[in-house]
């Protein structure tokens, strides 16, 4: 069942939020199946943008914290972390639910989500776009493969940062407990960003011996990791066929100070990386965003540069030997060994950036010990040239062969900073 509850028209909370007091319980599977066939009959004059994460919520942290404290200027609502998205990732992990009753469900009700926030605005205001940051980590593997099929045509946005890092901030969750600022219908990140709800451990055969060796909270963290990561990775081998062509966002580009490109005291890479990321959701790439709504981004993207700053020197500490068996979790799956640093199309934070980028493959994707190489090249056409995977160890190409040696020493290899 699922409930549903009802505004009152002339009751109002202290903050001038609407007061719901009336709640119904509705069958969801038979509601959501009559909703869908309703909605499938509607046009929509609104976007649909999905946030999915690999950086233990340090995503979900950072967008929903620009698009709140920047509503008045990007005019984006927000679905923060939703608790029920958390409860079908449950439902499908033990199937309890038939997975068509499953995507009906979730295409419902984000639908419903989506008109909801339409009919909440200001009157006369329609929203272009509505954004969904999804939960954590942990769920990532489960419904980002089925909220592409389902919306195919909607923007998605891939937000990662390092395995060890994830680990990290998933500890620091843990410590807080459920303290952390949530809307009342969001599962707390202390959860969705360390609990699996889908094993990696039947695919990857070294996987369990390895994660043996890790105390149990910090096993979980990797192993959601490395599932977020293989959601992304599994579908872009399949791009071709399911349209999947996500902004990916490498979180340390927002963040992480970059000396190189400091330029009258401003960090022009984690401009740079904003503009882009912002012009993907907003949809507004062939038309730039106003100064005002930069400035005020940008405002709010400094407050969070030094939270990032100030946790990552607060973090819970990993030693030597957690950290070398928590890269070696992450190299467990193929796909991330002989990757690049920076995961599949990750957008390098250019005036004009692109979704796809063929780059060379010189380190790994959990913990960035280099500088990007190269950038992708543009055909004549403006399309970007694709690396073509039969090509993996041709000398004139320099690509390294997972089968046969390694990218780099992993004796040699710890990633400490």
């Amino acid at each position: 069942y699922i409930h549903l509850a009802f505004p009152e028209p002339d009751s109002r909370q202290a903050d001038g939020s609407p007061r719901y007091n009336r709640r119904v319980q509705v069958p969801i599977v038979a509601f959501c199946k009559e909703l869908g066939t309703m909605f499938e009959s509607m046009l929509t004059s609104y976007a649909m943008c999905f946030v999915a994460d690999a950086s233990s919520s340090l995503s979900s942290h950072v967008f929903s914290t620009i698009f709140t404290k920047c509503q008045s200027e990007l005019q984006i609502p927000i679905i923060q972390e939703p608790a029920w998205m958390v409860t079908m990732a449950l439902l499908i992990r033990r199937k309890a639910i038939l997975m068509e009753d499953a995507k009906r469900i979730l295409f419902s009700l984000c639908r419903l989500e989506s008109l909801r926030l339409q009919l909440q605005g200001k009157k006369g205001q329609k929203h272009k776009t509505v954004l969904f940051i999804l939960p954590g980590q942990g769920c990532t593997k489960i419904l980002l493969p089925m909220l592409q099929s389902l919306f195919p045509c909607e923007r998605h946005v891939f937000a990662y940062d390092g395995c060890a890092a994830s680990v990290q901030r998933g500890l620091m969750h843990l410590k807080k407990g459920h303290a952390s600022q949530l809307p009342v219908t969001a599962m707390p990140r202390s959860i969705t960003a360390t609990i699996p709800l889908f094993t990696m451990m039947k695919d990857l055969n070294t996987l369990p011996n390895l994660l043996a060796q890790l105390p149990n909270h910090v096993a979980g963290i990797v192993e959601a990791w490395i599932g977020s990561v293989d959601a992304l990775l599994s579908l872009k081998e399949n791009e071709g066929k399911n349209m999947y062509t996500p902004f990916v966002c490498r979180m340390e580009f927002l963040l992480k100070e970059d000396p190189k490109s400091k330029k009258d005291g401003a960090d022009e890479r984690s401009i740079l990386a904003l503009t882009n990321v912002l012009q993907y959701i907003t949809g507004s790439r062939s038309r730039a965003l106003d100064d005002m709504t930069m400035d005020a981004a940008q405002s709010v993207l400094v407050d969070l540069r030094e939270e990032y700053q100030n946790d990552t020197k607060n973090f819970p500490k990993v030693d030597r030997k957690m950290r070398v068996t928590i890269e070696d979790c992450a190299f467990a799956h193929k796909m991330i060994l002989y990757g690049d640093k920076t995961l599949p199309d990750t957008v390098i934070p250019t005036k004009e950036w692109s979704l796809k980028a063929g780059k060379k493959m010189t380190s790994c994707a959990c913990c960035f010990p280099a500088e990007e190489d190269e950038e992708g090249s543009e055909a004549d056409d403006g399309e970007v040239t694709k690396v073509d995977a039969s090509s993996f160890g041709n000398a004139e190409n320099a690509f390294v062969d997972g089968k046969m040696s390694f990218a780099f020493d992993p004796t040699a290899f710890t990633g400490m900073k």
